[in-house]
């Protein structure tokens, strides 16, 4: 949901929360609430386990929100967001839960750029990124750990009691450089596979590309995203 609480950049920023999830939106919100449950001793995250049932009625945490949280008009800072994400994936490095992994929400996105296929243009890069770029996710054979899932900047709250991590609906289990993706630039973060990302923001942008092309028939806006995420494709391929 889109509101106070997620700010947007411009108007070609990632706005557009991938909800790529598992499971219902029901059982999606059990499995956030259980993730910030497990993360109650950290401070960076907005700990609402205890009202999960007033969340699941009204399928999200958004109503709750705005009446909990203090929320600045001022934005986090590119080092600020970073080096907080540095202390939630600590914090989440001990996670011991069925999370789904990340390539598990890659396929689904797969089918869904099936069912919905893009116009004949955007179709051609489409095919050529999953070959080139969406392949070297399926192929990652590397470290991975608890990721957040969704890692931009609408899902990171500036609040007069400090930074506040939300929307961890998409938890999964991938790969560090998976949340920090949806970055053009990382700053504060710590060590991390620079090549990597940079394929990984390619793959994140195809993947934004195609839940916009998705839902862009209910919100015509959306058409903006698909041409701005294929025309950066196009660039790379």
């Amino acid at each position: 949901q889109r509101g106070p609480l997620c700010p947007i950049d411009d108007a070609v920023s990632d706005d557009v929360v991938v909800k790529a999830v598992e499971t219902p939106k029901e059982q999606a919100i059990v499995k956030e609430a259980a993730v910030l449950a497990a993360l109650c001793n950290h401070d960076e995250v907005v700990n609402l386990s205890g009202v999960m049932g007033n969340a699941v009625r009204s399928h999200g945490w958004t109503a709750i929100l705005l009446e909990r949280l203090h929320v600045s008009t001022e934005k986090a800072t590119n080092r600020e967001a970073h080096e907080s994400l540095g202390r939630l994936h600590t914090a989440m490095s001990d996670l011991r839960m069925d999370l789904v992994t990340w390539t598990e929400q890659l396929t689904r996105t797969v089918e869904a750029s099936k069912h919905h296929p893009f116009d004949q243009r955007h179709q051609r890069i489409s095919e050529q990124a999953v070959d080139r770029f969406v392949s070297v996710a399926f192929n990652y054979a590397g470290p991975t750990q608890a990721l957040h899932g969704d890692a931009w900047t609408g899902q990171l709250l500036k609040t007069t009691d400090g930074l506040r991590w939300i929307d961890f609906e998409t938890a999964s289990i991938g790969p560090k450089e998976w949340d920090l993706a949806p970055s053009d630039s990382v700053d504060g973060y710590g060590a991390f596979d620079e090549d990597l990302w940079d394929t990984l923001k390619l793959v994140r942008s195809w993947v934004v590309a195609v839940w916009s092309n998705v839902n862009s028939q209910h919100s015509p806006q959306l058409v903006e995203h698909v041409d701005f995420h294929m025309n950066r494709l196009a660039a790379a391929l």
